[in-house]
């Protein structure tokens, strides 16, 4: 019954995991206990005597001890409650008093799934605007790189451009720092929380993208989500668009609230190139090696790999950055005739 619980997937599952356990492991070994440990035991020690002699007599003292220890807590027990039975007005008045009490420590506790703990982390996602490449995430992850190194409370960090949480994502990066141990952060703006503030402060300097240090989350393997999400559904795609950034415009005006970002992206540029098919055929280039050829000379491709040492290398062939950062230098790219003659692709 409790062993399922133990697979259960997500925060429920990280929860309860040791829980569920700990549970079955104690009902196997009570079954155990009772099935072979407990009738000889019975047959053992459950015996019709008056009263205990000898060896047994000794044995038997402590039971005695809490046997007596037990009647005094039932006669305190039965004296309390007679008293309450007499003032049962005042018994109701404190039942009242303790839950309006309980409400009153309810809205005084910090509402919260978990609560924020220092655990020396810092995670830091960086998102660029749609499109750029990947040098332009570098120079930013490098801004980022600079404000870790005057923090004197982070002791090491790293930091990854074009990749965030395993998806490969040109716009995209990811900074992680550690900070020093607690014992070396003794007053309170040198806690975790207290760095992440300061942090925020330095990356709203950064324009180029958007960068924002978070506090790990409260479970192990919980995942960096953010503190606060809403999930906007609807049936149409490009309505669903204007208002996703319809609420990004609002929610900025929040003064609560910082680092406002949507998933839904549909503004990414694309570039639209029309073949001429009539062209190509009196030419002899097929449209197949019209694509071949953008493809390895504006996005690139793996040609070979070779080792060295103990490590492997890929040779991946591209066209210069001037032919896919810009849409005028697509005029310059040359397709390969059958016949060995060249001309330029436009």
């Amino acid at each position: 019954m409790f062993v399922p619980v133990a697979f259960a997937g997500g925060a429920t599952g990280r929860l309860f995991n040791e829980f569920a356990l700990t549970l079955a492991g104690s009902v196997v070994f009570s079954t155990i206990v009772a099935l072979t440990l407990a009738p000889p035991l019975a047959a053992r020690l459950l015996r019709h005597e008056t009263e205990p002699r000898g060896l047994m007599k000794i044995l038997s003292f402590p039971l005695d001890v809490f046997e007596w220890v037990l009647n005094q807590v039932i006669a305190i027990y039965a004296w309390t409650l007679n008293i309450l039975m007499a003032i049962k007005p005042l018994v109701i008045l404190g039942f009242i008093a303790s839950l309006g009490l309980t409400a009153w420590l309810f809205l005084q506790l910090p509402q919260g799934f978990l609560p924020t703990e220092d655990r020396g982390r810092i995670f830091t996602p960086i998102t660029a605007p749609e499109g750029v490449s990947i040098n332009y995430t570098n120079r930013v992850v490098q801004q980022v790189e600079n404000i870790f190194s005057q923090v004197p409370e982070i002791r090491s960090y790293f930091a990854i451009a074009g990749s965030s949480r395993g998806v490969s994502q040109g716009n995209r990066g990811f900074s992680f720092a550690r900070l020093t141990p607690w014992s070396e952060r003794p007053e309170a703006e040198q806690s975790q929380q207290s760095i992440v503030g300061k942090l925020l402060g330095k990356f709203s300097a950064i324009t180029d993208a958007l960068v924002f240090a978070t506090n790990p989350g409260g479970l192990p393997g919980g995942g960096q989500g953010q503190p606060i999400q809403f999930v906007l559904q609807g049936r149409d795609l490009e309505q669903l668009a204007n208002v996703s950034e319809e609420f990004v415009i609002q929610a900025r005006n929040l003064p609560e609230v910082v680092n406002i970002d949507t998933n839904l992206k549909l503004n990414k540029p694309e570039l639209v190139i029309s073949v001429d098919r009539s062209q190509a055929g009196n030419l002899g280039v097929s449209v197949q090696d019209i694509a071949r050829t953008l493809q390895i000379l504006v996005g690139g491709q793996e040609i070979t790999s070779f080792n060295q040492g103990n490590q492997r290398y890929e040779v991946v062939v591209s066209g210069r950055g001037t032919i896919s950062s810009k849409s005028r230098g697509f005029k310059a790219i040359i397709c390969a005739f059958p016949t060995g003659r060249n001309d330029c692709f436009e």
